[in-house]
Formats: C-alpha cells, structure tokens, sequence
C-alpha cells in the first residue's frame, strides 16, 4: 500500500469515528410536524430527543434522519427500495395520508 492510499485510509477511519453534528431527515413532509430535506444540528441522539414529540407522533421520522455525509447513499437506497429506509419513507407516507 502507497503512501496516499494508508493516508486516505487513516482519514476515512478517523471519519467514520467522528459523530456527524448535522442530520437531515429524508422521509416526506408531515404537514405540522417535519418537512423532507430539513437540517437538524447536533448528535444523533441530541436530533433525536429535540424531534421528540414529532417521533411520538410518527415513529419512523427516527428511522427518516440520516447524517449530512449519508444523505446521498439513504437516498439512492431509498430509490432501490426494499430495505429498510425505504419501508420506513412508505409507511409514513400510508400513514399520512391515512390521516
């Protein structure tokens, strides 16, 4: 292994141990509670407890909040379908318009 590619290494895991501090939720707007694509500040857990009574409400807006450097991965998965996002994204969209 070449210099770059133990550097590029040792950053990408050094990445994957930081907390993002920024979380997008990437599930459809409920109308009163949460619009897709809003940006949320601090840990997992900090969005989480923030969103508190919106995840009372709607469980799978927790599912629904990904970190800032996984937005483009959730959505392609969200696109493919058939796992766990995108179960959570249609739930949530039934029971939306359940309402």
């Amino acid at each position: 292994m070449d210099t770059n590619n133990r550097l590029r290494k040792k950053t990408v895991e050094q990445t994957d141990k930081t907390e993002s501090r920024v979380h997008v939720y990437i599930g459809p707007s409920v109308r009163g509670v949460i619009i897709n694509g809003s940006i949320h500040i601090g840990t997992r857990k900090e969005v989480l407890e923030k969103l508190k009574t919106a995840i009372e409400l709607h469980p799978k807006i927790a599912r629904l909040i990904v970190p800032d450097r996984e937005v483009s991965a959730a959505k392609e998965q969200l696109k493919e379908g058939n796992n766990g996002l995108s179960k959570a994204y249609k739930a949530l969209s039934d029971e939306r318009e359940v309402k």
